[in-house]
C-alpha cells in the first residue's frame, strides 16, 4: 500500500481508463468557452513548496526528467478541473545511460491563490508517432491511485505523486496529471509554462470528449506562451529496485520467547519493488528453516485527519512448541525479482513449553463469590509450582497522564515556514503519535524508572521529548506516523536512553487485555484507532467496572484536543471498537511500554506445588467488596527457575449466589440465620457467608439493629425477604 503524506488521503479505488473517460464525459459541461479568457502572467521569483503524497522514492541513482527551460509564465483562468495534462519526456536527453528507465514519480508544479482540496492522479503513456515529428499520447503503461490533496495556503506547490507500480520504459514517454474534481475560479489555480513557444507536440490538455486533446502551444482556443512544466523522476540504466532495508521490530535481540510469538519486520525505505518478506529460523550453526512469507506489507499511516488505511505490515506468526529449547537465530529477508535484497537477523532464546499457566476458569469478566476451584493449564513438564495473587482494581483507575495537545508542537526550530498547520502553517496536526508516545514515556520518567535523558547528559522536557519522537517516527517526512515507524522510533529512543524499557504489541486487543496491561501490570499503553481520522491515543485509565449497555468505559488522553475523554469499548467476533466522536472505530493496534523488572505489589493467596492431579487451587474469594473488581494472577515457576504468568479480570458479585437471608449458607433462611445475624451485628461474630454487606437486610445501606428487627419480621411473615 502506498503511504500518504503531507495533507493527503489515498482513495481506495484504482483509476481505470474507462473510469477516466467517464470523468471526461462528466466534464463535458466545461465547454470551450470556459477556456477562452485565460491570462499569462510573468512569474516573479517564487519559492516552491513540495507537496508529496508518499515517502520520497529518490535514491542516489534517481534522475529528474525535465525539459522546460525555466518557470516563466503562470496561466490563470484556464484550470477548471476534471481535466488531464500531458507532457512529452525523453530520459536520454538528461540522464546518462538512461534506458531502460524506471519511472517512479510525476511532478506537477501549480500556483494556487487560496487553500483548496485537489483530487489528483498520475499516469505514464506510450508515445504515438503516426504523425512524423509530432508525438501524441497513446496507451496507458501505468496509473496511480487517486489522492485527496489539501493545499493549505496560497503559493507555488510542486505536487509529487508516485505510480502505484513504477513502470520501465525503453524510450520517450508521456507523463500525465489528472485533476479529478472541479476547481472554482476563487481558488486561482494556475499551471506553469516556460518561454519556449516552439515546443510543439510536447504539451497536451483534454477536458472535453468532443474537443479531445489539444496541443497547448498550437490550437484553436488559446495558445500557451511556452512548454507546460510537468516532469518525472525515476531510475536510469534499468535499476529495478530502490535498495530496501529490513529490520526486525519484534521480538527483540536475545529475548526469551515462550511457545508462540508474532514476528514483525519493517521495510524502512517504503520500496514498492519488494515481492515479499520471508521469515526463517536456524539453530546456532544449523540450517535455515522457513517459517513463512508475507506478500503484503501494507501498513496504516495515522495523521489525525484522514483515513488510516489498512494492513499490519510484514508480520508472521510462529508456533515453535515442537522445537528444542535453546538459542536460535531469527532472520527476516526482503525479496524482489532479483532475489534476496535485504536481511536482518537477531539472536533469540526459545522455551517451547513455557511455565505460563493459563487460567481455564474463572474467565475474564466472570462474577465470582463463593469459594471456587481455579483451574489451570500448562504444557511445561518441568513446572514446579504455581503461585496465586490478587490485585484490587479501582473503579476509577487513572495512570495520571498529563494533558497535551498536538497544537503545542510541530515548530521545534522556530521557523514558521516549515511545520505546523494549526500554528503558523506547520505540522502539529500530524502529531498524535509522538504526543501519545511522549505521555507514555513521560510516565515512566515520573516513576523514576526511565529518566528522559538525551545523549546521556541532559534531561529532556516534555516538548523536547515529543519533538524527538516526531523525528524518530518520521512525522514531518510522511505527514503522520505509520505503525512500523512508531514501533521502530520507540526502540531507537530506548536504545539511546539506557534500554530500561521493554515494548510489546497486540493487534485487535480487547478491553480485558488493555486493563490488565494498564492497571494490573502498570504498563503504559498507546492505542491506534483506524478509520477517519486514523489517530494514536494514550490510555489513562478506566471509568467504573462496566457500563449499562454491556460495554466498558476506557479513559483516553485525546491528543487532537488535549482533553481527557471517556469512550465506550466493546468487542464483537474478535474485533474491538471504541466509540470516538460518536463513531465506533476499530482498535487496530496496541503498543505497551513496561519497565524491565518492574515490580507490581499484589496480595498473595497461596500455592499449588503438586501438578500430579492437574494444576488447580481452591480459592475462597472473601473478604472482598460486593460490586468491586479484582485481578487474579497465577505465576508458574519451572525446575530451571524460569517464571511466567497470566491473569484474569473478575467482578465480585454475590447477588446471584445466595438465598436472601441465608447467612450461614445452609440453603434456606431460618431462625439459625437470625442468630448468625445478631452475633455479627452485636458481638463481633463472623460475617455472613459472602461478606458483611449481606447483613443489610432492609436495604437501607446501613448495618444496625434495624436489620435484626427486619429479619425477625420476615421470619414471622410481616416483611418481604431480606435484600441479600
Amino acid at each position: 500500500m502506498l503511504k500518504t503524506s503531507g495533507d493527503t488521503d489515498q482513495m481506495r479505488r484504482p483509476l481505470t481508463i474507462i473510469w477516466l473517460l467517464a470523468l471526461f464525459l462528466v466534464a463535458s459541461s466545461l465547454v470551450a468557452a470556459d477556456k477562452q479568457q485565460p491570462r499569462a502572467l510573468k512569474i516573479d521569483r517564487l519559492s516552491m513548496n513540495e507537496m508529496r503524497v508518499s515517502s520520497s522514492l529518490i535514491t542516489a541513482d534517481t534522475c529528474i526528467v525535465r525539459h522546460d527551460i525555466e518557470m516563466a509564465w503562470r496561466i490563470d483562468d484556464w484550470v477548471f478541473g476534471n481535466e488531464l495534462y500531458k507532457s512529452y519526456l525523453d530520459p536520454s536527453l538528461v540522464c546518462p545511460d538512461a534506458y531502460p528507465f524506471v519511472v517512479t514519480e510525476i511532478h506537477m508544479p501549480m500556483i494556487f491563490g487560496a487553500a483548496t482540496v485537489l483530487y489528483a492522479s498520475v499516469d505514464v503513456e506510450a508515445v504515438n508517432l503516426s504523425v512524423p515529428n509530432c508525438p501524441f499520447p497513446d496507451s496507458v503503461l501505468s496509473i496511480s491511485s487517486e489522492y485527496r490533496i489539501t493545499i493549505p495556503e496560497a503559493g507555488l506547490w510542486d505536487l509529487v505523486i508516485p505510480l502505484d507500480d513504477p513502470v520501465t520504459v525503453t524510450g520517450p514517454f508521456f507523463a500525465g496529471f489528472f485533476i479529478g474534481n472541479a476547481i472554482g475560479p476563487e481558488v486561482g489555480a494556475a499551471v506553469i509554462t516556460d518561454n519556449d513557444a516552439t515546443a510543439l507536440c510536447r504539451s497536451y490538455n483534454i477536458w472535453d470528449e468532443t474537443i479531445g486533446y489539444i496541443d497547448l502551444l498550437n490550437n484553436n482556443i488559446w495558445n500557451f506562451p511556452g512548454r507546460l512544466v510537468l516532469f518525472a523522476s525515476g531510475i536510469p540504466g534499468g535499476a529495478a529496485t530502490i535498495e530496501p532495508e529490513v529490520r526486525i521490530l519484534s521480538p527483540e535481540m536475545n529475548e526469551m520467547l515462550y511457545g508462540y510469538t508474532t514476528i514483525w519486520a519493517q521495510e524502512k525505505t517504503g520500496s514498492s519493488f519488494i515481492d515479499y518478506v520471508s521469515f526463517e529460523y536456524a539453530p546456532v550453526g544449523g540450517q535455515w528453516v522457513e517459517i513463512g512469507r508475507d506478500y503484503d506489507g501494507s501498513i496504516p499511516l495515522r495523521d489525525g485527519l484522514t483515513d488510516a488505511g489498512s494492513g499490519d505490515g510484514f508480520v508472521q506468526g510462529w508456533n515453535f512448541s515442537t522445537l528444542t529449547e535453546g538459542e536460535y537465530i531469527l532472520r527476516a529477508t526482503a525479496w524482489d525479482s532479483q532475489g534476496p535484497a535485504s536481511s536482518d537477523t537477531i539472536t533469540i532464546q526459545l522455551e517451547p513449553t513455557p511455565p505460563v499457566p493459563q487460567i481455564l476458569a474463572p474467565l475474564d469478566g466472570t462474577d465470582i463469590c463463593p469459594e471456587m476451584m481455579v483451574l489451570l493449564f500448562n504444557p511445561d513438564d518441568n513446572l514446579s509450582y504455581v503461585d496465586l495473587y490478587r490485585h484490587d482494581a479501582q473503579p476509577g483507575y487513572s495512570s495520571g497522564l498529563e494533558l497535551l495537545s498536538v497544537s503545542q508542537f510541530g515548530d521545534a526550530d522556530g521557523d514558521p515556514s516549515d511545520g505546523n498547520a494549526v500554528a503558523d502553517g506547520e505540522f502539529s496536526e500530524y502529531y498524535s503519535a509522538p504526543v501519545a508516545a511522549g505521555l507514555a514515556l513521560k510516565k515512566w520518567a515520573d516513576r523514576g524508572y526511565a529518566p528522559l535523558i538525551q545523549d546521556g547528559v541532559s534531561t529532556l522536557s516534555t516538548a523536547d521529548l515529543v519533538e524527538r519522537l516526531a523525528d524518530n517516527f518520521q512525522v514531518r517526512a510522511n505527514g503522520g506516523a505509520s505503525d512500523d515507524n512508531v514501533m521502530a522510533g520507540l526502540l531507537d529512543y530506548n536504545a539511546v536512553t539506557g534500554n530500561l524499557l521493554r515494548f510489546g504489541f497486540l493487534r485487535d486487543p480487547d478491553y480485558f487485555a488493555i486493563r490488565r496491561l494498564v492497571e494490573d501490570e502498570e504498563q503504559t499503553v498507546m492505542i491506534a484507532l483506524g478509520g477517519t481520522p486514523g489517530v494514536w491515543m494514550a490510555v489513562d485509565g478506566f471509568a467504573g467496572f462496566s457500563a449499562a449497555d454491556n460495554a466498558y468505559v476506557v479513559r483516553l488522553m485525546n491528543p487532537l484536543t488535549g482533553l481527557m475523554i471517556e469512550c465506550s469499548i466493546h468487542s464483537n467476533l474478535g474485533i474491538t471498537a471504541i466509540k470516538f466522536d460518536g463513531v465506533w472505530k476499530r482498535l487496530d493496534l496496541l503498543i505497551s511500554i513496561g519497565g524491565r523488572n518492574w515490580d507490581v505489589p499484589r496480595i498473595y493467596l497461596g500455592r499449588d506445588d503438586d501438578g500430579s492431579d492437574g494444576w488447580a487451587y481452591l480459592w475462597s474469594p472473601g473478604p472482598l467488596e460486593q460490586g468491586n473488581s479484582y485481578f487474579l494472577r497465577v505465576e508458574g515457576t519451572d525446575a530451571t527457575g524460569l517464571t511466567g504468568g497470566s491473569s484474569v479480570y473478575l467482578e465480585y458479585d454475590c447477588s446471584a449466589f445466595f438465598v436472601p437471608g441465608d447467612y450461614d449458607n445452609s440453603g434456606s433462611a431460618n431462625i439459625s440465620d437470625l442468630s448468625f445475624l445478631i452475633a455479627f451485628l452485636t458481638s463481633n461474630g463472623p460475617a455472613p457467608i459472602g461478606g458483611g454487606w449481606r447483613a443489610d437486610a432492609n436495604c437501607d445501606n446501613r448495618l444496625n439493629i434495624t436489620d435484626i428487627v427486619y429479619f425477625m419480621n420476615f421470619l414471622f411473615g410481616s416483611a418481604a425477604a431480606p435484600c441479600h
